[in-house]
């Protein structure tokens, strides 16, 4: 059964005043030595340690002569009462390392995530150690707000009144595949290949622009082509998830310059033709109005 507050305060009440006294008293081994480490005379000591005693109806130190000895029954309790004080003093530094930490979470996709923010989240981490980095993702439709996370990623022309951005990179949008890909279709030389040639190839498609990224009929559009998607076409809504689909040769995908590596380095993916899309649009850091730590995190990204 649970002891009740009332009981409890009333069991312990008596033998709080009396615990410094107790462990410097078991710590030092005498309880002249105690009272100089407490700022107190010796009879002192020794009164507040007989008030404990009686409260147990126990002895807890053997006495003889000037020495002192912690007796079974002490020593049980200088082990709960200093189990029960580390437990508190690291309860408390726990609790001060936290309010003294700040804590930034950064929004963005899950792609943008996995290709682009997660290979420099040690040096984010590394330029502000006093910040505990955390990553929020979302593929939704609608960006995270400020008033989800600190800051946010987000892909436009930078003009949003709520908020400061940050210019990260430009955004431009490029047709890849494998080069067995590339040569199971004929595709001989992909630095020639026409959009139209594209247009009859298998296509990964992302979305159909309903994210704001731009999609293959837009990129179309771009090169004065028109397409349209097939009626039982999937699309596969995460940006690493169809590039993997692409390095298994399941088709042609859309790659974002800044979000390419080490795809294009290593040769798992190539680009196909001169036919790199500019939109206009960029990648943003964007923070809310006056945030406190815009330049710091900023000079991290940039």
């Amino acid at each position: 059964m649970a002891i009740s507050y009332n009981n409890y305060m009333k069991n312990i009440r008596p033998i709080l005043n009396t615990l410094p006294a107790f462990i410097e008293s078991a710590r030092l081994g005498s309880f002249t030595k105690a009272g100089e480490k407490l700022g107190m005379a010796q009879p002192s000591v020794s009164r507040f340690i007989h008030n404990l005693e009686t409260s147990i109806g126990l002895a807890l130190f053997e006495r003889n002569h000037n020495r002192i000895k912690l007796t079974k029954e002490g020593k049980t309790l200088f082990d709960a009462v200093t189990l029960g004080l580390d437990h508190i003093s690291g309860t408390v530094t726990s609790m001060q390392e936290n309010a003294s930490e700040v804590i930034l979470t950064i929004g963005c996709t899950h792609g943008f995530s996995h290709m682009w923010l997660q290979e420099r989240f040690v040096k984010i981490q590394g330029a502000l150690p006093h910040h505990k980095v955390q990553i929020v993702t979302t593929d939704h439709t609608n960006p995270l707000t400020h008033e989800e996370v600190n800051c946010a990623i987000r892909l436009g022309d930078g003009n949003w009144p709520d908020c400061d951005a940050r210019f990260l990179f430009a955004e431009q949008v490029f047709p890849v595949c494998t080069p067995e890909f590339a040569h199971n279709n004929n595709i001989m030389n992909a630095k020639k290949i026409t959009p139209q040639k594209l247009q009859n190839l298998p296509l990964l498609v992302q979305d159909a622009g309903i994210y704001g990224w731009l999609g293959w009929r837009d990129w179309f559009a771009y090169h004065g082509v028109s397409y349209q998607f097939e009626a039982d076409q999937k699309p596969i809504n995460n940006y690493a998830f169809i590039l993997q689909a692409a390095m298994e040769g399941k088709g042609i995908a859309l790659m974002w310059e800044g979000l390419d590596a080490p795809y294009l380095e290593r040769r798992w993916l190539i680009e196909l033709g001169q036919l790199r899309v500019c939109t206009g649009n960029a990648y943003y850091l964007t923070f809310p109005k006056n945030y406190p730590y815009t330049d710091a995190i900023s000079q991290v990204f940039t």
